[in-house]
């Protein structure tokens, strides 16, 4: 291949204009956020569905953060 070939292991190069940077973390920040609401809702399903994971962390409930580390 010529400069634009990859190989399994390489992301392809892309040439993007500033506009397209700017929107594409534009996008980025509502993706995240909605990742961040989605991950909150199965933790919560799982705590309230599966008591081996609610046995785990009731068994942390006590700890401060700094023993956890």
């Amino acid at each position: 291949g010529g400069d634009n070939s990859s190989t399994a292991n390489e992301m392809p190069l892309i040439n993007l204009r500033p506009l397209d940077v700017t929107n594409i973390k534009e996008s980025w920040h509502s993706v995240e956020q909605q990742l961040v609401e989605v991950g909150i809702r199965v933790f919560i399903s799982l705590l309230e569905n599966q008591p081996n994971i609610k046995r785990t962390f009731r068994k942390y409930r006590s700890k401060r953060h700094s023993e956890l580390r």
